[in-house]
């Protein structure tokens, strides 16, 4: 379960937090107590788009997996 739930007043109410498109420089690292999964797209939509000329490039994604992963957490796509 994410923190997104809102859960705080319970001891295991959350196991992991949650972001949502941010800047690589922005992910913070995760605890032993609260690892993070941080969810991104590919483009600038969340859905499909015929016109989308937005596309993150192959550095930018590769950016963030490595950051994601260099500081515990996991990307969601």
């Amino acid at each position: 379960m994410d923190d997104r739930l809102d859960l705080n007043e319970y001891p295991d109410g959350a196991d992991f937090k949650i972001s949502e498109q941010v800047k690589p420089s922005e992910l913070k690292k995760g605890t032993d107590e609260m690892p993070f999964e941080t969810c991104q797209t590919f483009s600038g939509s969340w859905g499909y788009y015929r016109d989308e000329n937005s596309w993150k490039t192959n550095h930018e994604l590769l950016t963030l997996l490595i950051t994601a992963a260099s500081k515990g957490g996991n990307l969601i796509s």
